[in-house]
């Protein structure tokens, strides 16, 4: 029988993208938990991938986050793998499971004051207010206990190297000549629990411009009668997925 969403339920263009850090990534649940599933569904799925190889100080500062190691797929903690071992083991990783590697960004540290509109933003603040970082309330203000300059370069960093994936993209479209339906963003450091079923989502949910994971399991008490979500991951119709590829120019040009 046809249903009233069959539009939605034929095999799909999916590009997914993941900007980050090498040490959060996992490459394993990436690929066996939503690569995986995506394709054995008949979708196809590009990869877009961007990560730092570089330490950088977290927002929080929790003892735990000093014994961090990366994903074992890379193999074992004591050594750190080189560039060449990284790129190789995602490329076979993504392939394995079926996806293409469409673009692969690896660098020691995304940077940002190569950027005139870095520049010239925190000559503004520097007149403004003199003695004070701009980092401190850009791209946001928080009043957390956490290290506020260091989580806004993090931000900053992350949403730079996912507009260049956004790039990439758009230059992969208009060599291929097909658009993809849907854009999936996708944590560095998401852990999938289940295989990912888009095929179910279409068909239980319909269209949307986006759908993000909800966060409302118990152990919450139902008595809140509360709806959550995170930000782990956001699945964007690519008609609107623009807005959230150019989000770190948007930052500038909103600043």
């Amino acid at each position: 029988a046809i249903t009233k969403h069959a539009t939605l339920l034929h095999h799909n263009r999916v590009a997914t993208l993941v900007s980050g850090t090498f040490l959060r990534f996992f490459l394993d649940s990436l690929a066996m938990r939503l690569v995986w599933p995506l394709v054995a569904q008949g979708h196809k799925v590009d990869c877009f991938i961007a990560l730092s190889t570089a330490l950088h100080k977290p927002w929080r500062t929790d003892s735990y986050l000093r014994h961090l190691t990366w994903d074992p797929v890379f193999g074992k903690p004591n050594s750190q793998p080189t560039h060449e071992q990284i790129r190789w083991t995602i490329e076979w990783r993504i392939a394995s499971a079926g996806g293409r590697l469409r673009r692969l960004d690896l660098f020691k540290e995304v940077g940002l004051d190569d950027d005139p509109r870095q520049r010239s933003l925190r000559k503004n603040s520097s007149h403004h207010r003199p003695g004070t970082d701009i980092y401190e309330s850009f791209p946001a203000v928080s009043m957390g206990a956490g290290n506020v300059v260091d989580a806004n370069k993090n931000m900053l960093r992350l949403f730079k190297a996912l507009e260049a994936l956004w790039d990439a993209l758009i230059e992969t479209e208009q060599h291929t000549g097909t658009s993809y339906e849907y854009v999936f963003w996708v944590s560095d450091d998401a852990w999938w629990l289940r295989d990912f079923d888009l095929t179910g989502l279409l068909r239980a949910n319909g269209a949307a411009h986006a759908y993000v994971l909800s966060c409302d399991h118990p152990p919450w008490p139902r008595v809140l009668r509360q709806t959550f979500m995170n930000d782990y991951s956001i699945l964007l119709d690519r008609r609107v997925a623009e807005v959230f590829g150019r989000l770190y120019t948007w930052l500038f040009t909103n600043a």
